[in-house]
Formats: C-alpha cells, sequence, structure tokens
C-alpha cells in the first residue's frame, strides 16, 4: 500500500505519512458510516481484500468487503454501485477522503432518497464529489467523466440531469487530496487527529481516534 495511496502528497508529506493518513481516513470513514446505523457497510478494496487495514474494518466494524473491479475509477464506482443495488436499495457511495464527514450527512443522504429524489451528492471544494446516493446504477454517470478534475461534480449533475433525474445537493466539503488541501485542514484545528503521529510513520489502529 506505501506508494500507491495519496500520492499527490507524497512529495510534500513523505510516502509513510500520507499512507498513514489514508490508513485513518479509511477508518473515520469506516466508522462513521457504521455510526449511521442505516444500512450493511460495505468496502470496495484494491487490490484484494487482504491488507491489515481492510481486515481491520472487517473485524472491528463488521464491514464486508469486496474486490473493486474495473480499469479506472469510473468502471469501479459502477461496479461496486451495480452489485450493491442488488442487495440494498437505494445505495450511497463514499469516498474515503473526506475528515469532516458525520453521520448525519448519511442521515441525510438515506432521507433525501427515500423522500422522493432520484440522487443525492455531496460536492468537494475541489469540483469533485464526496458522496453519491443513487437508486439506480446509470453506465452514462461513470463513462468518459472527466476523473480528477474540477468539473467531476458539475459533469456528474448535468448528466443526471439529462437522465431526467432529480438531483438533490448537500453542503460542499473539503476532500484531502493535495497539499493545499492537507495545509488548510491542518491549520483549521479542526481534525488534530488525522495529524498525531504514530510509531514509525504508520497508524496503529490502538492509537488512532477520530474527532
Amino acid at each position: 500500500m506505501p506508494g500507491t495511496v495519496k500520492t499527490r502528497l507524497i512529495a510534500g508529506i513523505g510516502r509513510d505519512r500520507a499512507t498513514a493518513l489514508y490508513e485513518r481516513l479509511v477508518l473515520h470513514t469506516v466508522r462513521r458510516v457504521t455510526e449511521s446505523r442505516l444500512c450493511p457497510v460495505e468496502l470496495w478494496c484494491a487490490p484484494d481484500t487482504g491488507h491489515d487495514l481492510f481486515r481491520t474494518c472487517m473485524l472491528d466494524f463488521g464491514t464486508d468487503l469486496h474486490v473493486q473491479v474495473g480499469d479506472n475509477l469510473g468502471e469501479r464506482m459502477l461496479h461496486a454501485l451495480s452489485a450493491s443495488i442488488v442487495r440494498e436499495n437505494p445505495v450511497v457511495l463514499l469516498g474515503c477522503d473526506c475528515p469532516s464527514l458525520t453521520p448525519i450527512d448519511i442521515r441525510n443522504a438515506f432521507r433525501i432518497l427515500h423522500g422522493g429524489h432520484d440522487a443525492v451528492i455531496g460536492p468537494a471544494l475541489d469540483g469533485g464529489y464526496y458522496l453519491l446516493g443513487l437508486h439506480e446504477a446509470a453506465e452514462a454517470l461513470f463513462r468518459g467523466i472527466p476523473w480528477g478534475t474540477d468539473a467531476v461534480c458539475e459533469e456528474t449533475c448535468q448528466r443526471l440531469s439529462g437522465l431526467g433525474r432529480t438531483i438533490y445537493q448537500l453542503g460542499a466539503r473539503r476532500d484531502l487530496d493535495t497539499l493545499e488541501d492537507y495545509r488548510a485542514i491542518r491549520q483549521s484545528g479542526e481534525h488534530d487527529w488525522l495529524f498525531e503521529e504514530a510509531s514509525q510513520g504508520r497508524m496503529e489502529t490502538g492509537l488512532w481516534r477520530s474527532g
């Protein structure tokens, strides 16, 4: 895993610290989702489910583990959504990059979907999104999207509108993807648990706590 996650942070903070941040964000997200107590929680993993981080999510939080399938982000998200909708409906997709995510955000997403909207989206400040909730998988929402750019959320909303879907937008939040995000979140002082030092630069589960 080191060197393959949070790659845009490595040049500024180093490989091990970037990995530690990723691990803390994953555990934070899984904890927040399970705290909402709204639905079964699935974690879609790459390249497989064998990493200790993923096993911790399964053992400590009861998360179901699945292997990501697809050659790019859009294909992997579409496959996860299509597979999950067979088991549960609606489905809310979450990234593991948003430290300010709360159980209330997740409850609101499901409330909005059950209340009649076709889609709910949580815009990220960088132009992507941190949450996407749907009743059905539509390939148009995941094929040909300019992933990693500031046009992702806008393009997704335009495609939803083009499909005749009703959309509800949650409040915008900051993902932690770049050094700019890292500095802004650290300076805010709101998520100090992300930046606490852990032994050998890596996060130990017993040392971790989220705010």
